[in-house]
């Protein structure tokens, strides 16, 4: 729903005018406020002043911001139960405040492709002057309209939500998961998951987690190579569940390695504390490929291996296998299946997360381990029988092979019978071309025409990742498809957006041109034929304190700054990006 500055109201509390009143009268029409980590932020500073006892000065909400920036940032936040206005925050719902996925409203701005891209003009403690109060009401507008935006985009899940209850509403997608496995498990035996002052149980291994004790029984394998992969897991005793394998034998000295490795004639199977991978490299495969996965491959081990966190007993299991069950009641694209989904999901990553009340390492490694040994034998299967079959790629949960058609009928009974011997399900897709360079990194199209995007030829990204250049990856695909000249692909694009580019930078670096101007943290350019060249200056190093350190953010190209978007641009510097898409053609 767009909205222009006459729809919108800016509310004042200055010098000049007081729009407290009308602010509060207005307040109490609304049912629900939506905004941008409003939760960690706004809510709380509007909180207390409409909790305030006593005269309303400046003071009370200044102390509140100050004491909000300076503490932990947990401790200012309002329970949903005690809040006077329920507040919906896109921040937490996109789980945004998750380091791995912090993302800003500017960098939205980018990503969403607005015309106005605007940082906080003004430095946060400034005693404002008028001309300053009116540039921030422009700002603020500016904000408005891309929370809006953001609220559109992020409707479904909003609704998905309100349907799950109001405990859900900022929960991400994660804690939706766990949340329902917690409560399930505590219905049927209540304080399994937390002691009486709500700190999780847990199942810590400080000792170590002895291989040979999760290994399943049913893992085996037939040649050499593989069994000599298996005797040596089993003789580990493992010390650390992340990163790479810290490991000692018999009680020995602690070794470390960052993986193993098998190769089968120039395939490496590489196994690690994450899962399993392979592939063959910098390859263009254009026969017909068959693609392989497990359903559900992890949730799964555990149900029919009775697998589960110590402290939460065989409950777990069962627990388990019935909101997979359910889920299996639920059309796809409901909120019920997609809310099962999570809480099957869930699970796995948290029993590694010394915060949860899933925590018990000797678990992951148990479907870590196990997954990957029995992927492991239904390759080994499909080597030893299928003549001269080929493995493209085997990753965590699944792989793609490359074979003659005539022995289709075979591979389908081995896949059963690793299906009847592991009691778990596969699932099947024919592609028709695959464009690799490694492992992470290619695009698959099967024979429908769908296309599979991995890595650096994605351009469908998710809200917290870089969106720049997005041609690039557009060419790439052209030419490995279609055929498409590169050239001719990027000379002829028209949508301005796919070729800008964003820079965010932090407070200690500063951005400037090579005219001295100063640019704003986060900007969009594009490379062009005119324009400037970008240069961050940062701090001088411990060693060389009188230094400055300049790098030239545009490698000597100029560029053309686009925060405010202009409806047409005319001097792009096609070569710039031609160079950048014949890179991810020639795998570089």
């Amino acid at each position: 729903m767009p909205v222009n500055r006459q729809d919108s109201i800016i509310y004042e509390i200055s010098d000049r005018r007081n729009d407290l009143g009308a602010f509060i009268s207005d307040l109490n029409r609304i049912s629900t406020m939506i905004g941008f980590n409003n939760v960690g932020f706004d809510y709380p500073v509007l909180h207390t002043v409409l909790t305030h006892n006593g005269p309303l000065t400046g003071d009370v909400w200044m102390r509140k911001v100050e004491a909000i920036f300076n503490d932990e940032r947990f401790d200012h936040i309002v329970s949903y139960r005690e809040v006077i206005k329920p507040q919906i925050d896109l921040y937490l719902i996109h789980h945004f405040d998750n380091a791995a996925r912090r993302t800003g409203l500017k960098a939205l701005q980018f990503a969403m492709r607005l015309p106005k891209i605007e940082t906080l003009p003004i430095k946060p403690g400034t005693y404002l002057t008028h001309q300053q109060i009116d540039e921030l009401r422009g700002y603020l507008h500016n904000d408005l309209l891309s929370t809006l935006a953001f609220y559109e985009h992020t409707k479904p899940a909003i609704d998905m939500r309100a349907e799950l209850g109001p405990r859900h509403t900022n929960s991400n997608d994660t804690k939706i998961g766990k949340s329902i496995v917690i409560d399930k498990l505590e219905q049927t035996r209540r304080g399994c998951c937390y002691y009486s002052d709500r700190s999780p149980r847990q199942t810590p291994r400080p000792n170590g987690i002895v291989l040979s004790d999760i290994i399943l029984p049913c893992v085996n394998f037939k040649t050499p190579k593989f069994q000599s992969l298996l005797e040596e897991f089993k003789s580990w005793t493992l010390h650390d569940t992340k990163g790479a394998f810290v490991y000692s034998i018999n009680g020995g000295a602690k070794q470390s390695r960052d993986s193993l490795f098998v190769d089968h004639d120039g395939f490496k199977f590489e196994y690690g504390t994450g899962g399993i991978h392979g592939s063959v490299v910098k390859q263009r495969v254009t026969e017909t490929l068959l693609d392989i996965d497990v359903t559900s491959y992890y949730p799964s081990i555990a149900i029919v291996n009775d697998l589960y966190p110590e402290h939460l007993g065989r409950n777990f299991c069962e627990v388990y296998a019935q909101i997979k069950e359910e889920r299996l009641k639920h059309p796809k694209g409901s909120t019920q299946n997609a809310a099962y989904k999570l809480a099957l999901n869930g699970v796995y990553g948290d029993s590694n997360n010394k915060y949860s009340p899933f925590y018990d390492p000797q678990y992951t490694m148990a479907i870590t381990i196990n997954g990957q040994l029995l992927l492991t034998m239904l390759a080994e299967s499909l080597l030893i029988y299928i003549p001269d079959l080929q493995m493209i790629q085997i990753n965590t949960d699944g792989m793609t092979v490359k074979y003659d058609p005539q022995h289709t009928d075979v591979v389908m009974s081995i896949c059963k019978s690793w299906c009847d011997y592991t009691r778990l399900d596969l699932e099947y897709n024919t592609y028709k071309s695959m464009f690799i360079r490694d492992v992470n990194n290619y695009i698959a199209v099967d024979i429908n025409g769908k296309i599979k995007r991995k890595g650096a030829y994605e351009y469908k990204l998710q809200w917290h990742q870089n969106h720049s250049q997005l041609v690039v990856q557009k060419a790439a695909e052209a030419h490995f498809i279609r055929g498409v000249d590169i050239s001719e692909f990027i000379q002829n694009h028209d949508d301005p957006y796919d070729f800008m580019i964003m820079t965010k930078i932090n407070k200690n670096i500063r951005l400037i041109t090579d005219t001295g101007a100063e640019l704003q943290s986060l900007i969009r350019y594009y490379i062009s034929t005119n324009g400037v060249q970008i240069i961050k200056e940062m701090q001088p190093l411990v060693k060389k304190p009188d230094t400055i350190r300049l790098t030239n953010l545009t490698k000597n190209r100029r560029a053309t700054i686009c925060n405010n978007m202009p409806d047409k641009i005319t001097d792009i510097d096609y070569d710039f990006y031609i160079r950048e898409a014949r890179k991810l053609v020639n795998y570089g």
